[in-house]
């Protein structure tokens, strides 16, 4: 068994930790087991530069390889290097991503640069509780294990945190309408754990008021303009929520968009072609129309049997015109097109669409099919329905798109170490 620790501080916190364990899966570890992540203080010296004082996000991971312990410090090097560690730093700097082997099986070394069990375990308390965690048996002792860390964080399925800047969206219209309130709920969302955050201007339920283009792109660059400096310094992935691609291929060009979510799944060739040279990522939601009508899938079909053979289509033409599977996400649409008990249906058999070997999202929090087995009218009081869902999706899907994400990072967290 070997054991792994990975520690960040800078930039994009979560990303950092997504992108160094899907390199070490690749490239040196199998049978891989995650650890919850915790954030701790920063441990700098006394006389260390203000901005170094920056809380680290750290976890661990156990798994095996074929590589001997001097092979697979190099692999740990060649991926820090990659996600952008420099070679030469100071000591107690922040730093982008910090990998360090903690035990390799039962060996001990200790050369210059390479001791094992790594000395500073003992130091750690949070290390020592993650392992303890983990169910790792240590001779090491530890006191008031809850006040060695500041938060939890899971690292998968990532969250979707969604800011609706609309009057009439069904769960929070007219609650981020402001923009200072929408530039403290991006903040609030990324400290809160939400991996990527989308922004939608017009909204899509029954009965939507249908703004003009013009209306909705506005709405979208005020935000994006002032958000600017936000994004920029926290490395923020923004998503953006639109039926009309030439809101997305106009704000493709002037901002960095991490990814589109064409909510209505209509976008032509053209648009998408223009959305793969901007390096961008495209989510394509199955709907029948949006905003939503009375339209759904017929009844005597089997409706995630119906959302996979459109899948299989759809991803066929958009890796024809070149995108690849890691550039692509599919959400079945939970709500569009779909009645309570088809949408029930999806999110009970939704492993079946791991066939389609694509990245799966769903979007179901809040929504209307809840009030099918709990009778409440406030979309906003759904949150307890959403949360037990989203524990039954989280093993099966790569992205929960939610209205909510503290209170699904402390659920996830929750699930994870319970496992």
């Amino acid at each position: 068994m070997v054991v792994i620790s990975l520690g960040t501080n800078l930039g994009n916190r979560l990303d950092n930790l997504n992108k160094a364990v899907s390199l070490m899966k690749h490239r040196c570890l199998s049978n891989l087991e995650e650890s919850i992540i915790l954030e701790t203080e920063a441990i700098v010296p006394d006389n260390a530069p203000s901005d170094w004082n920056k809380p680290y996000l750290n976890m661990i991971i156990k798994g095996k390889t074929t590589l001997s312990p001097r092979e697979l410090l190099s692999q740990l090097k060649s991926i820090e290097g990659e996600i952008g560690r420099p070679k030469f730093y100071d000591r107690w700097s922040p730093r982008i991503i910090d990998l360090d082997i903690l035990f390799y099986n039962n060996f001990t070394i200790k050369e210059p640069d390479l001791i094992i069990p790594h000395p500073e375990i003992k130091n750690r308390p949070f290390f020592i509780h993650l392992l303890k965690l983990m169910g790792i048996n240590l001779n090491y002792s530890i006191q008031n294990a809850e006040n060695s860390f500041i938060k939890s964080y899971i690292l998968d399925p990532q969250l979707v945190g969604i800011i609706n800047i609309t009057e009439d969206s069904f769960s929070d219209g007219g609650k981020y309408y402001n923009i200072d309130k929408i530039l403290s709920q991006i903040n609030y969302l990324n400290e809160a754990g939400a991996s990527i955050i989308e922004l939608g201007a017009q909204s899509t339920r029954n009965g939507a008021i249908i703004q003009s283009p013009d209306v909705e792109l506005s709405k979208l660059e005020e935000v994006l303009n002032q958000a600017l400096p936000i994004i920029n310094e926290n490395k923020i992935k923004i998503s953006i929520d639109t039926f009309r691609p030439e809101i997305a291929l106009k704000l493709i060009q002037k901002y960095p968009i991490y990814l589109i979510n064409d909510v209505k799944g209509s976008f032509d060739d053209n648009s998408l072609k223009e959305i793969l040279k901007s390096q961008c990522n495209f989510c394509c939601t199955h709907s029948l129309s949006a905003p939503v009508d009375n339209q759904v899938i017929p009844i005597d079909t089997d409706p995630i049997l119906y959302v996979k053979k459109w899948g299989e289509k759809f991803i066929n033409r958009i890796e024809n015109l070149g995108f690849s599977s890691e550039q692509l996400i599919l959400d079945p649409g939970i709500g569009f097109g779909k009645n309570s008990y088809q949408s029930i249906y999806i999110i009970k058999n939704i492993k079946k669409l791991k066939q389609l070997n694509c990245q799966i999202m769903v979007g179901h929090s809040r929504k209307s099919y809840i009030s099918s087995f709990f009778v409440e009218n406030n979309a906003m009081n759904r949150d307890i329905e959403t949360l037990a869902i989203s524990q039954v999706l989280a093993n099966n899907i790569d992205f929960l798109r939610v209205h909510n994400i503290e209170a699904h990072m402390r659920a996830l967290v929750a699930s994870k170490i319970t496992k």
